[in-house]
Order: structure tokens, then sequence, then C-alpha cells
């Protein structure tokens, strides 16, 4: 799964989101929608400004995070490890379920 796609799916799952709904407003199918979930094909520049759109997210958070995107993405001097950094308000629910995401991720990596 790429960043992208999991951000994707997380934001679609956070913001209470159907596959079909998500998949609905960027006139795609399910299908390539759980591609691009997946990492298995990238986005295309309409559908992350739709995306974007419907989850309320800046559509910069879904462009891959190797691209250097001026105020959301940095690279720390010392570490040389790459950070995006996005604010949003979760309520306790959505914060677990972030928790959950990202543990599941440090696993894997």
């Amino acid at each position: 799964m790429t960043k992208s796609g999991e951000l994707l799916k997380y934001f679609r799952i956070v913001k209470n989101l159907s596959s079909e709904e998500l998949a609905e407003v960027a006139e795609i199918s399910v299908r390539t929608l759980n591609l691009i979930e997946n990492g298995d094909r990238e986005m295309r520049i309409s559908e992350i400004k739709a995306f974007a759109k419907k989850l309320e997210i800046p559509p910069e958070i879904l462009i891959d995070p190797k691209l250097d995107l001026k105020n959301s993405y940095n690279t720390n001097s010392v570490t040389g490890e790459n950070h995006i950094h996005i604010n949003i308000t979760l309520d306790e629910a959505s914060k677990q379920l972030l928790t959950d995401v990202l543990a599941n991720y440090m696993v894997k990596k």
C-alpha cells in the first residue's frame, strides 16, 4: 500500500464514507478506488482534487510524499526523515482509529 493510498483510505474511514460514496465523487469504480487504496494504481490529478474536496482536506496531502511540497512537507535536516504535517480535529473514536492505523503501519515498516 502506498502512503497516498493509505492516507486516502484513512480519511475515507474517518469521514465515515463508503468506498462507493468516495468512488462516485471521482467518477471511478469501487474496484479502481480499491486499487488506489492498496497502492496498485496511482491517482490522477482530477481524482486527487475530487477526493480532497469530498474529504475536506488539502489535495497536497494525497500527492506522493516524494514530491517537495512547500509548507506541508519537509525533510528533517538531522535525521533525513520525511514528514507531512497535518492538523485535524478528531473525536475519540477517530483518534483511536488513527492510533491503530499508525501502530499497524509501524509494525509493517
